[in-house]
C-alpha cells in the first residue's frame, strides 16, 4: 500500500465523516506517512561486474525483509559527473511459477538478474539503483510504483495466478 493511496483513503473519509473529523483524518494521513517513509526497504541491491561482459554490471537482490517476494521493479539510472543522464534501464524480477504453483524469493534469498546491464563508456559515469516497487507473497506493496514496470509486474502475478 503506497503512501499516497493511504493518504487518498483517509483524505476521502475525512470529507465523508463531517468537518470536526478532518483535523483527526488529516493527522492520521500525516503519521501515515511518516510510518511509511520509515519503513526500511526490504531489498539489499547489489550491482557486480558481469562476468561474460567487460563493461557491464549484473543487479542482485536480496530479501532482508521477514516475508516471501513475489517479485520487484528495480530502476538503474546512469549519470556523468555533471548529473547529466546517460542511460536508464529498468529491469521486472520474478520468478516464474511451477506447476501452476507461484514461486517465492524466500527471506534471506539472494535473486540475481541474469541478463547484464551496459555501462557507458564515460569514466565519469556513475550509477544509482533504486526499488520502484516490491509485491509480497500475501500480496501487499512496497515502494512508490511509479514506473510502468510496476504496473506491468502486477499484471504478471494476476495472470500468473489465474494460469493455475
Amino acid at each position: 500500500m503506497t503512501m499516497s493511496f493511504i493518504a487518498q483513503r483517509v483524505k476521502s473519509f475525512g470529507k465523508r465523516a463531517g468537518y470536526g473529523n478532518r483535523f483527526i483524518f488529516g493527522l492520521a494521513t500525516v503519521l501515515a506517512a511518516r510510518a511509511l517513509a520509515q519503513t526500511p526497504a526490504p531489498l539489499e541491491i547489489a550491482a557486480t561486474p558481469a562476468e561474460d561482459q567487460p563493461a557491464a554490471i549484473v543487479v542482485s537482490a536480496h530479501n532482508i525483509s521477514k516475508l516471501p517476494i513475489r517479485g520487484f521493479v528495480i530502476d538503474v539510472r546512469f549519470t556523468d559527473a555533471a548529473g547529466h543522464p546517460l542511460g536508464h534501464f529498468t529491469r521486472i524480477a520474478m520468478k516464474p511459477s511451477l506447476a501452476g504453483q507461484p514461486q517465492y524469493i524466500s527471506p534471506g534469498e539472494v535473486l540475481t538478474n541474469k541478463k547484464a546491464i551496459p555501462i557507458p563508456q564515460d569514466p565519469s559515469s556513475h550509477y544509482d539503483i533504486a526499488i520502484d516497487s516490491v509485491v509480497f507473497g500475501d500480496g501487499s506493496k512496497w515502494g512508490p510504483a511509479k514506473l510502468r514496470e510496476s504496473a506491468k509486474l502486477i499484471g504478471l502475478i494476476q495472470g500468473s495466478d489465474q494460469v493455475k
